[in-house]
């Protein structure tokens, strides 16, 4: 059985779990005001999974916001935020 992004459900179910870990974490600090940086080797991670798990229907949804532009040279965890519309 496979999921909506083609990877087996299993796969897809620890991908997004990982991905949505990583943003709700960085969403939850900053909402408390804690200074919270997402490790360069996570965000690498979550990048390569988000343009199957940031849809339009997603950010419709709330889920995420508009992608922002990502400065010249950012860093991973830079990129990520931006194309979650996190700022």
């Amino acid at each position: 059985m496979t999921s909506l992004t083609g990877w087996p459900v299993t796969e897809a179910t620890v991908w997004k779990s990982l991905f949505d870990a990583v943003i709700r974490q960085w969403d939850i600090a900053t909402g408390a005001g804690i200074d919270h940086e997402i490790s360069e080797e996570l965000a690498v991670v979550a990048l390569s999974v988000a343009p199957l798990l940031v849809t339009d229907e997603a950010r419709r949804s709330g889920q995420y916001g508009a992608p922002t532009a990502a400065p010249a040279g950012a860093s991973p965890s830079v990129r990520l935020l931006a194309a979650t519309g996190r700022q």
